[in-house]
């Protein structure tokens, strides 16, 4: 387990030159027209990055549960889409995100005052957030969160990092709370569809290590929508959860850089972002518009591991 004190040496991962290389003629190759997603079409085996990533797999499997990718130089900014792209598909198998079917979300503040409460997804907004993991919108489980940073904001957007373990050991002080976050609550399929499942927001892997599945917000979205307020010993465990979150020692702080890639074991690693402001007033109006500005855009794939 870790805490606020994690050095961010740690975790970071430089490619080796000869990685960089192939990684960018492969990037190179991939035609202009050519959608993002298309990328993996146009690159060959990569043999060199693939073996440097495996060691990421293990640092994400093993150890800390997150690993940091320092960026490639000399890339523009579809180039580092590409290559965070890559690496997600490296990692394994990206999974449909929304209504859309995108495998690819952009994350950047879209126009209008519509907030996180009012039904908007936390990537629509500029808002910052309480510490949560990304698998609540399905119930079915994939490992790993591939989140890129591929242009940062003016003022803000820093990352906030919590290790499962140590946020499950603070809550075996409290066992009544952990008891009753270790029974079903009810979720939606924010952006996906109209329906609702049940899931506890605790549970436990093969290893018996604590598994979490949370975002506060969108679980009283579901309660309410299902017609059964939450309880108010519902709302105490949750608040206990909240309260350990909080906890400055465990939170681990960091700005992503331009390039970087963190990979992140989602159920075990729960993040956080502060709230941030782009260079100017208004935001843009689709994913065209934010990548020709200026303002803070990144990328996320939810990536189910191969079988």
């Amino acid at each position: 387990m870790w805490d606020a004190r994690l050095d961010r040496r740690l975790i970071a991962t430089e490619l080796s030159v000869a990685a960089h290389a192939e990684a960018a003629a492969a990037i190179d190759s991939v035609p202009g027209s050519l959608a993002v997603t298309d990328a993996g079409n146009h690159i060959g085996p990569l043999p060199r990055l693939r073996d440097e990533l495996e060691s990421c797999r293990e640092r994400v499997e093993r150890r800390e549960r997150i690993a940091l990718l320092r960026p490639l130089p000399d890339l523009d900014f579809r180039k580092r889409r590409i290559f965070a792209w890559i690496v997600a598909n490296v990692f394994g198998e990206p999974l449909v995100q929304n209504s859309q079917g995108d495998r690819l979300v952009a994350v950047y503040a879209r126009p209008g005052t519509q907030r996180i409460a009012d039904g908007a997804r936390y990537h629509q907004t500029r808002e910052g957030g309480g510490p949560h993991t990304d698998n609540v919108n399905i119930p079915d489980s994939w490992e790993y969160l591939v989140f890129s940073c591929i242009r940062p904001a003016r003022i803000g957007g820093e990352s906030i990092l919590i290790d499962g373990g140590a946020v499950h050991e603070r809550l075996l002080a409290v066992p009544e709370a952990l008891d009753i976050l270790r029974q079903p609550f009810w979720w939606e399929y924010r952006g996906i569809s109209d329906q609702l499942y049940q899931a506890p927001v605790i549970t436990y892997d093969g290893r018996g290590e604590p598994r979490f599945r949370y975002l506060r917000r969108y679980l009283e979205s579901a309660h309410h929508r299902a017609g059964e307020p939450l309880r108010a010993e519902q709302v105490w465990a949750l608040d206990v959860l909240d309260a350990v979150l909080d906890l400055s020692e465990l939170q681990f702080r960091t700005s992503l850089e331009q390039g970087e890639v963190l990979i992140a074991s989602d159920s075990h690693i729960l993040h956080a972002r502060t709230s941030f402001c782009d260079p100017g007033p208004g935001a843009p109006h689709d994913v065209d518009a934010a990548a020709a500005g200026s303002c803070r855009f990144f990328d996320r794939a939810w990536v189910r591991k191969h079988r």
